[in-house]
């Protein structure tokens, strides 16, 4: 089995995978380009949350946290289009 994080950037593998465009068989071409904006932007949070602790473990914490923060920025930016 592969391993599960990127050590360099606090970031899950697999979803590592995705940001880069990789996807699973089962996976279509249409879902892998809707998802990568928003695992980039996770990425990069989950980066700067990681880069903030000092580099020091604790990444899969930093991309749910980044989750979080970025499904929750996506939420309010929908509704403050939808309201104008």
């Amino acid at each position: 089995m592969a391993n599960q994080t990127l050590r360099t950037t606090g970031v899950p593998e697999d979803l590592a995978d995705a940001s880069r465009g990789e996807r699973s068989s089962g996976e279509s071409q249409e879902q892998a380009v809707g998802q990568s904006p928003r695992i980039e932007r996770i990425a990069r949070r989950a980066y700067d949350l990681y880069q903030q602790r000092g580099y020091d473990g604790g990444d899969i914490q930093d991309w749910l946290q980044a989750e979080r923060e970025i499904d929750a920025q996506n939420e309010n930016d929908e509704n403050t289009s939808s309201h104008e």
